[in-house]
């Protein structure tokens, strides 16, 4: 163990070392996925340093009477190979900001940094989402996750996209067909629609088809509902109150503002996204005033470091409004 008796504080730069172990054991050890990671992706282990391969199986073979002997039922195996990536992020402190804090204003920093730090997973994911002009990772059947043309339906593709915009009219289109898509054989994928994923600029319309009792409803000249040539407007019962929970992600701005996800969960959990976790973010610290690194560029080092990529999934599990 070095000697830290030259050092001016050292009891500054030990409560910042304390902070961050803390924090990221709570952050990164202890806790689960919350909030949009939970909603989207489905948690598997790396199997390997380099690639993973998941295997996915669109059983084909329907249920049969058992008149003599058993029917053999045909199933279609896909195999996606992963890629791990590394990732790492790092908050660098002056030599003498620690040395001579008297307030704690350094252990503060760590806190902050390791704050924003927990966002790691919800960081990639969006990386994958937002890949090819939004249409995300190519899956298990060779197209996008979001794709007009997903092979192997019953009597052709399939599709879990849109270019229009969130609407009640919308909403209730992408709430059909999740609940219509089916398997090669015709049966059903049995997805359960759970959330409805938009960003700040959607979060009024988001609410007004989540939440609301009431809802405006416009009409056209046919007397339907209507999304233009409006001629009336008029004060309905919201069929959609309570269908799915709403959550407003912060990350669907700029380019992705008008973006929009419904959200699923198939048998067993099925989700349109996995996450491949390698290790956890585990701590990578620098802070020994004798260490070279911190001689040469006099400043100390609270760094994390971790394994892990995105992959997509379970693609009838998602519906996207890809504007």
């Amino acid at each position: 163990m070095s000697d830290s008796s030259h050092v001016i504080n050292q009891t500054a730069i030990d409560a910042a070392a304390t902070v961050f172990r803390t924090m990221a054991d709570e952050l990164f050890t202890s806790s689960a996925d919350q909030g949009l990671v939970n909603a989207l992706c489905e948690t598997i282990p790396a199997d390997g340093g380099t690639t993973t391969s998941i295997i996915l199986e669109d059983f084909l073979g329907n249920w049969l009477e058992f008149d003599g002997a058993r029917q053999t039922g045909v199933s279609r195996a896909y195999r996606l190979n992963v890629l791990l990536t590394t990732w790492a992020v790092q908050l660098k402190v002056r030599r003498r900001d620690a040395e001579y804090d008297r307030s704690g204003i350094v252990a503060a920093r760590v806190r902050k940094f390791m704050s924003a730090a927990q966002s790691y997973k919800d960081y990639v994911l969006h990386q994958g989402l937002f890949l090819n002009s939004g249409d995300g990772p190519v899956g298990f059947d060779g197209v996008n996750l979001f794709s007009t043309s997903h092979p192997n339906g019953p009597s052709g593709n399939q599709s879990n996209k849109t270019t229009s915009a969130l609407s009640p009219l919308t909403f209730d289109t992408a709430f059909a067909s999740m609940t219509s898509l089916q398997r090669e054989n015709g049966e059903p994928f049995r997805i359960v629609p759970r959330y409805l994923i938009v960003g700040p600029k959607n979060r009024l319309v988001g609410s007004e088809i989540t939440k609301m009792d009431i809802r405006g409803r416009s009409v056209a000249n046919t007397g339907l509902e209507a999304g233009a040539a409006v001629v009336a407007s008029a004060g309905v019962s919201n069929a959609y109150n309570g269908l799915v929970d709403l959550i407003v992600d912060p990350r669907l701005v700029g380019t992705q503002d008008d973006y929009w996800y419904l959200v699923g969960e198939g048998p067993g959990g099925a989700k349109p996204m996995f996450f491949v976790e390698g290790a956890a973010p585990r701590e990578q610290l620098d802070i020994d005033l004798s260490s070279p690194t911190v001689m040469q560029n006099d400043a100390l080092t609270f760094g994390l470091i971790a394994d892990g990529q995105y992959a997509a999934g379970m693609w009838p599990c998602i519906y996207g409004g890809i504007l």
